[in-house]
């Protein structure tokens, strides 16, 4: 297996995840406070919805990613069965 390959792509999106939110902190600002506008210590309101939605939609995206990768194994593991099956 690609222990290498996995390893790596957990440090891209992480790393990418970490730069996301850190310039979104600075770009999704509001102009009057509301239940998702939220003053931060900064003074300044900041949007919470989007941040909200963001993390909704990758955790949504990253079940059906695990769901995903998860048939691929299944059926790579049944082809290996059967190719030595018929050996």
């Amino acid at each position: 297996e690609e222990k290498e390959g996995a390893f790596a792509n957990i440090i891209l999106q992480n790393g990418l995840s970490g730069a996301i939110g850190y310039v979104l902190t600075f770009r999704l600002l509001c102009h009057e406070e509301s239940k998702y506008c939220v003053k931060f210590n900064d003074g300044l309101l900041h949007d919470v919805l989007t941040f909200e939605l963001l993390v909704c939609v990758s955790g949504v995206f990253a079940i059906v990613g695990y769901l995903r990768a998860s048939a691929i194994h299944k059926d790579e593991q049944e082809n290996r069965t059967n190719l030595l099956t018929q050996n």
